[in-house]
C-alpha cells in the first residue's frame, strides 16, 4: 500500500527517537516529493524578535547543502519579511520581479539561478517560528493553488511536531 508522502511525514515526525537533522531531512525531502518543481527546499528559523532568519537546513537537487552562511535580516529585506510574516506565505512565480521578493534579485537570485519562490510560515505554540522555502532554478514555475495548499499542509504538520 502506498502512503501519501505527507501522511508519511506526519508519522515520521511523531516518532520520538528522530533527531533534529533527521526531522529537517524528512521535512525537506517530503516537500521535494510533493513539489518536484522546487529543486531547492530549505528550512529557516526566525529569531524571537522576527528581525532575522537563519537557514538551518537545505536540499539542492536532493542533496544536503551547507546553509551555514545564509542569514536574512529584516533591515535588508523588509518587503519579504513584511509579506511572509503578514500573510503567512509568499508566492512569487516571477521571484526576480515580484514586489515581495525582488529585493533578493541582485544579491541572491541571480547568483543562485533562482527564478521562482514559494514560502510559508510554520509555528510553535501559535507564534511564527520558521519558514519553509521552495525555490526553482533554471526557469520560472507558475505555482498553482494546489502547490500552495500542499506547502501549507506541510507547515501545518511541522507546526504540530516542532
Amino acid at each position: 500500500m502506498d502512503i501519501d508522502p505527507l501522511t508519511k511525514l506526519t508519522i515520521e515526525l511523531s516518532k520520538q527517537d528522530l533527531d533534529h537533522v533527521g526531522r529537517l531531512t524528512r521535512i525537506c525531502r517530503s516537500v521535494a516529493r510533493v513539489l518536484p518543481q522546487a529543486n531547492r527546499v530549505s528550512v529557516w528559523r526566525l529569531s524571537d524578535d522576527f528581525e532575522d532568519m537563519q537557514c538551518i537546513f537545505m536540499l539542492i537537487d536532493g542533496q544536503v547543502a551547507d546553509p551555514s552562511e545564509l542569514t536574512l535580516t529584516r533591515a535588508h529585506y523588509p518587503e519579504y519579511f513584511d509579506a511572509v510574516l503578514g500573510n503567512d506565505a509568499v508566492c512569487a512565480s516571477d521571484a526576480r520581479n515580484h514586489p515581495d521578493t525582488q529585493c533578493f534579485a541582485d544579491s541572491y537570485f541571480t547568483n543562485s539561478g533562482i527564478y521562482s519562490l514559494l514560502a510559508h510560515i510554520f509555528r510553535r505554540e501559535f507564534t511564527p517560528y520558521g519558514v519553509i522555502c521552495c525555490e526553482a532554478t533554471q526557469a520560472q514555475v507558475h505555482w498553482q493553488e494546489r502547490d500552495i495548499a500542499l506547502l501549507k499542509r506541510v507547515t501545518g504538520i511541522v507546526s504540530m511536531f516542532d
